[in-house]
């Protein structure tokens, strides 16, 4: 590993003390000479580390982009998507395990963006969506 042309790291950080995880950082940094592929669940790393960002979604990618783009573009929030089981044996009518109620607790600035399908206790909802401000 003295100077390679190309260097592939899958997940280095992971399960690594915070301590450690900033110095391999700091030695990622500082390979200039090398082209590094660097896979990662950790945006901020990758954000840290890498001039061009792709995410892979199902074994597909579906952006890529630096970090900066992607902020611009995709850095707008939360998207939560909830499916409403009608008449669910398993999910007795108690109010406090009412998903509305439990969002708005949750997410008080949230608000809702789309609903699908019939009529359900999630269209009483206007907050579903948490925005970043």
């Amino acid at each position: 590993m003295l100077s390679p042309k190309i260097l592939f790291l899958d997940e280095p950080t992971c399960g690594v003390d915070p301590v450690s995880r900033r110095s391999l950082n700091k030695m990622i940094k500082r390979m200039k000479e090398a082209s590094v592929l660097l896979t990662t669940h950790r945006m901020d790393e990758a954000e840290q580390l890498c001039d061009k960002i792709a995410i892979m979604i199902n074994g597909r990618f579906v952006v890529f982009g630096s970090p900066n783009y992607l902020k611009s573009v995709y850095g707008h929030g939360y998207n939560v998507s909830v499916k409403w089981i009608k008449d669910n044996p398993e999910v007795p009518n108690d109010p406090n395990n009412d998903i509305v109620s439990i969002i708005q607790v949750l997410l008080p600035g949230a608000m809702k963006v789309s609903s699908e399908g019939e009529q359900s206790p999630l269209d009483q909802l206007d907050k579903i969506v948490e925005p970043l401000n």
